[in-house]
């Protein structure tokens, strides 16, 4: 008895289209990505309430270097992260400045700082965050927030630059 069986192909012109709307896709999620992360470092400086003259610390939180992108879990997403275990507290703020309880920052993370702003007395600026805390710097809020449309601009620019019609 002899046996049947069929393939089934899809269009070769629609699966090449497809493989160039990924390829476009990721190098848009790339762009983004670097596009969000000159907006971080560039905001960080920026004023901001708690800190209205904005910061002049050009300290590693500034340096394109301290953040890096990677693959996300999500298929065509991008994890945007500081190297730096302080940003967040940086970014969210600490102690009563938070509304959370005082706290003793250790004094070794604190000397590096004092010693490139040349302060001598490490005590003393420990003692000041003990007592008040450090006012939030929202800076990845502001770069979210100052995005807008760009994203759908990158998207449309890769597709278009990939031949894909839509």
């Amino acid at each position: 008895m002899a046996t049947v069986s069929f393939e089934v192909v899809g269009d070769t012109a629609l699966l090449n289209n497809l493989d160039r709307c990924r390829d476009a896709y990721d190098k848009a999620m790339k762009d983004c990505a670097l596009d969000l992360k000159a907006r971080i470092i560039k905001e960080i400086g920026q004023p901001s309430p708690g800190h209205p003259e904005g910061s002049n610390d050009t300290g590693r939180l500034h340096s394109p270097g301290t953040w890096e992108i990677k693959d996300g879990i999500e298929k065509f997403s991008k994890i945007i992260y500081p190297t730096v275990d302080y940003a967040e507290y940086v970014h969210e703020g600490t102690g009563p400045a938070r509304g959370r309880a005082q706290y003793w920052p250790r004094m070794s993370a604190l000397e590096p700082w004092c010693r490139n702003h040349g302060i001598d007395n490490v005590f003393l600026v420990a003692r000041k965050i003990h007592d008040v805390g450090i006012q939030p710097n929202k800076f990845v809020d502001r770069a979210m927030d100052s995005v807008g449309d760009s994203y759908s601009k990158f998207m449309d620019n890769a597709l278009k630059a990939a031949g894909v019609v839509l």
